[in-house]
């Protein structure tokens, strides 16, 4: 009988998956190796940024204003004060839908080395329809504020109909077979 050595241990035979490497092994692999829970159009979700990472301070921001929004509490104080009273005119006629089920924040996109704002696609999920848009933050000082809100309101009183358009593409199949 033939002994095998170290290294043909390691190939895989035909027909047999090549394993993952430890690091990159999303099942076993460390918590740092871990992907994003991600959406088709927003990219990945920021929901699971850990306490250091610089965009969580972005992300409770947008959460908060969100949940104050829809609850129907005051937002003075997550909009920027340059732009606060332009924002909350824009938020008062947008006659806002209170009957959200979701919202999903996609990547955060910050602007120079500075890292002075920030732009983050939104997706509004409500019992009826869904609202599609960009929310922009800018830091003063050491706090962070919503400075420009780019997201039609009123697509959440409309029902959703999904694009014919939309197709489950989950990208392109990698590994050997």
């Amino acid at each position: 009988m033939r002994q095998t050595t170290p290294q043909e241990k390691s190939v895989p035979g035909p027909g047999m998956a090549r394993p993952h490497a430890p690091r990159e092994d999303p099942l076993y692999g460390p918590p740092s190796a871990a992907h994003l829970p991600g959406d088709f159009t927003l990219g990945p979700l920021q929901g699971r940024l850990g306490a250091g990472h610089p965009g969580r301070v972005i992300h409770d921001l947008l959460t908060s204003f969100f949940s104050a929004l829809f609850a129907g509490k005051p937002v003075d104080n997550f909009l920027h004060p340059d732009y606060r009273s332009f924002l909350l005119r824009s938020l008062k006629d947008a006659e806002v839908e209170t009957a959200v089920r979701e919202v999903r924040i996609g990547e955060l996109l910050f602007s120079g080395n500075a890292a002075a704002s920030v732009q983050a696609g939104v997706l509004v999920i409500g019992n009826r329809g869904r609202a599609r848009g960009e929310l922009l933050a800018e830091r003063q000082g050491e706090k962070w504020y919503i400075s420009g809100i780019a997201l039609d309101f009123s697509d959440l009183a409309r029902p959703h109909v999904r694009d014919p358009g939309e197709i489950f593409d989950p990208g392109p199949v990698e590994g050997p077979f």
